[in-house]
């Protein structure tokens, strides 16, 4: 059997491989060509010239590799940091609130009598009475459970978060892994 056909036929397997378990491609930047280019090659220099051999990855660096850039993966430390954050939002409930609220209105006078129907006259040099100032500071005495029992059900929905995490990392380590068992066993035929 001829190498050449079957070194192609590797090549297409294993992108096919990392494509089906990272997603489609992302257009690369020149950090990445760069980074990519010095891990992946070795280079052996002679006396006479200086040659370039693509290394072969590891199981261990596909897993890395697609633990790194797996939309599964992602979406599923998402969703840990977005309950992580909602076990944060609890605490607000016993946290001081502040409010203030004031106000000044100009005095009006009716040139007609009472002003019904008649014209009213704005003085903006004199104000009031109506004036008001208003402050307050909240401070919950207790929250009837509702903090305990929220930072609880938080705390355990982060937990559940988490072990769909290490799920779904599993899941594609051991997808990872098979189609790297495929990729051995097509090259060795």
């Amino acid at each position: 059997m001829n190498a050449r056909p079957v070194a192609l036929l590797l090549g297409l397997l294993c992108s096919v491989a990392v494509a089906a378990v990272t997603g489609p491609p992302r257009p690369a930047r020149a950090a990445d060509a760069t980074t990519a280019t010095a891990t992946a090659t070795a280079t052996t220099t002679t006396t006479t010239t200086t040659t370039t051999t693509t290394a072969p990855l590891t199981v261990d660096a596909c897993v890395a590799i697609a633990l790194k850039k797996s939309p599964r993966v992602r979406a599923a430390r998402a969703e840990v940091a977005r309950w992580a954050a909602q076990a944060g939002e609890v605490d607000a409930l016993v946290s001081p609130s502040f409010e203030a609220t004031s106000y000044l209105a100009p005095m009006y006078g009716g040139s007609d009598g009472l002003g019904l129907g008649g014209t009213y006259k704005r003085d903006l040099s004199q104000w009031g009475p109506y004036a008001h100032a208003d402050a307050r500071l909240v401070w919950p005495i207790s929250t009837f459970g509702r903090h305990t029992a929220g930072k609880k059900a938080a705390a355990a929905r982060t937990d559940v978060e988490r072990e769909k995490l290490r799920q779904t990392e599993h899941e594609v380590r051991r997808e990872v892994r098979e189609l790297y068992g495929l990729r051995l066993f097509a090259r060795s035929m």
